[in-house]
C-alpha cells in the first residue's frame, strides 16, 4: 500500500484572521535554508578573526576585506536561518484567511495593510517567491511593533513582506490563494463603505456614527 502524502493545505479557523486555509512547510527546503544560515554563521567570525591578523599584520586591504566579508556572511547568515528555525517548530508555514494572513511564528497581518502581492522581478504568473508590498511601511512596523533585526530584515527586501518560496503548495498557488483573498477583502469593504455613505445611514444623519476612515497614504519605499 502506498504511504499517504502530507497534506498539503487544509481549513481552519483562526480568532483573528477568521475561515483560513492552512499551508504547511516544505520541510527539506526549510532544513536546506537553515543549514545554509548556520553555515554563513559559522563562517563570519572566521572571516573577521583573519580580517584581524591580517590588520595586526599591516594587511590593511586584505584585513578589511576579510573582516567585512565576514560581518556580512553573519549578518545574511542570521537573516537566512531566522526564518527557517521558525517554520520548523510549527508544520504550518503559512495561514491565508478572510482578513489577513500569517507566517508562522509572527503576528497576523491585515489586507488592510497590503498594497498588493506580486514578484515584480518575475515574469506575470510565474513568481519566484510570494512577496507582500505594504500600503504604509512606518505604519507596519509601528504597529507591529518591529525589533531591530525585523526592521532590518523589512528594508533588506525593499520594505516589502517576503512570504517566502519554501511551502508545501506551489508558488503561483500561493500568490494566486492571497490575491483572491485579498480582492474579496476589497469587495466586501467597498460595500460595507458604499451602504454607510446612502442618504438614509450618512453621517451627517447621524453623529454618533464614525466617519469612514481615511485612505492610507501610498507605498514608499526605502531603496
Amino acid at each position: 500500500m502506498a504511504s499517504r502524502q502530507p497534506a498539503v493545505a487544509a481549513p481552519t479557523n483562526h480568532p483573528q484572521l477568521g475561515p483560513s486555509v492552512s499551508i504547511t512547510d516544505d520541510r527539506s527546503k526549510s532544513r536546506g535554508n537553515l543549514l545554509l544560515g548556520l553555515t554563513c554563521l559559522g563562517l563570519g567570525p572566521v572571516g573577521v578573526l583573519f580580517g584581524s591578523g591580517d590588520l595586526a599584520s599591516g594587511s590593511t586591504l586584505v584585513g578589511f576585506a576579510f573582516a567585512g566579508g565576514g560581518a556580512f556572511l553573519f549578518v545574511y547568515g542570521a537573516f537566512l536561518a531566522l526564518g527557517p528555525a521558525r517554520r520548523l517548530r510549527n508544520p504550518v508555514a503559512l495561514l491565508v484567511g478572510r482578513d489577513g494572513f500569517q507566517l508562522a511564528g509572527e503576528e497576523p497581518v491585515a489586507w488592510d495593510e497590503v498594497a498588493t502581492v506580486s514578484d515584480p522581478a518575475s515574469p506575470p504568473g510565474e513568481p519566484r517567491i510570494v512577496r507582500v508590498q505594504l500600503i504604509d511601511p512606518d505604519d507596519y512596523v509601528v504597529r507591529h511593533h518591529l525589533g531591530w533585526l525585523a526592521r532590518q530584515s523589512l528594508r533588506m527586501h525593499g520594505c516589502d513582506i517576503f512570504v517566502g518560496r519554501d511551502m508545501a503548495m506551489p508558488v503561483a498557488e500561493v500568490e494566486a490563494l492571497m490575491r483572491r483573498r485579498l480582492a474579496e477583502h476589497r469587495r466586501s469593504s467597498l460595500g460595507v463603505a458604499e451602504s454607510s455613505d446612502s442618504p438614509a445611514d450618512s453621517p451627517a444623519d447621524n453623529p454618533a456614527r464614525p466617519s469612514r476612515r481615511k485612505s492610507r497614504r501610498p507605498l514608499r519605499r526605502r531603496r
